[in-house]
């Protein structure tokens, strides 16, 4: 006779992904993430790209999955910040506080299992932000993990064994609960640099769980890694992080 379903492989399967990935002009780079996530294991997800004016034939690729993908037209002054928030804010209208969020950028790869594995180690700690640990050119491991200076205004990279204040956005899961505890970003005080930094470090300040997990890997395209703002005095490092990329 036929064996009922394990309880979390059914839950694994009721559980949808929101994917969020700001995009501006990468036609090649956003089409293989898409072709990645087509191919992955646990396929209740809706990719929401946020756009911010692409003209090179990004807001085609839709296309790809018409049921799957939703595309935001956002303004081509609203950065990585406002981009976002413009599937913040979109996500909280269509989604349920137990839906899940990962936060992406569209130059990573992961195996087909990459998606159900974050579902299942997310819901053994479900009020956490956890993040994926990107395996880099060289093959080093780089957890995303970063010791924040208020008072100098940086940010530096300290091993995921130890203490850490702040993640990066590049593969990023939390539930749309914490989204709603942590709030929104601040895309005119912060439209571009450290936004990232700046949401997760306030979500530890609020008690959210910071978590980046070994067995949680993404690969990087090798031609984007971390970009610091490093002026040498507080004008020049704030002139720096409202300049584009």
């Amino acid at each position: 006779h036929a064996h009922s379903p394990e309880p979390q492989t059914l839950k694994d399967s009721m559980e949808k992904i929101y994917i969020i990935v700001p995009v501006f002009n990468r036609y090649a780079t956003t089409r293989k993430f898409i072709e990645c996530l087509l191919g992955q294991s646990h396929s209740h997800w809706n990719l929401v790209l946020a756009d911010s004016g692409s003209t090179d034939g990004t807001t085609t690729l839709p296309q790809l999955s018409p049921e799957r993908i939703t595309l935001l037209h956002g303004s081509p002054d609203h950065w990585w910040s406002g981009s976002v928030q413009l599937a913040f804010d979109h996500i909280k209208k269509v989604a349920i506080p137990s839906d899940l969020i990962f936060l992406a950028n569209d130059d990573v790869s992961f195996n087909k299992d990459f998606l159900r594995n974050g579902l299942l180690q997310l819901q053994k700690a479900p009020s956490a932000i956890l993040s994926a640990q990107q395996v880099t050119s060289d093959g080093r491991m780089d957890p995303g993990t970063f010791k924040i200076k208020i008072l100098k205004g940086s940010a530096s990279p300290t091993p995921a064994t130890g203490e850490f204040d702040a993640l990066t956005t590049r593969g990023l899961f939390f539930t749309v609960e914490t989204l709603l505890r942590n709030g929104d970003l601040y895309p005119r005080l912060i439209p571009h640099y450290y936004g990232d930094f700046e949401w997760t470090f306030r979500a530890k300040r609020r008690g959210i769980p910071l978590r980046s997990d070994p067995g949680l890997q993404i690969v990087n395209s090798g031609r984007h890694g971390h970009i610091f703002v490093t002026g040498s005095t507080l004008v020049a490092r704030w002139r720096e992080m409202f300049s584009r990329r």
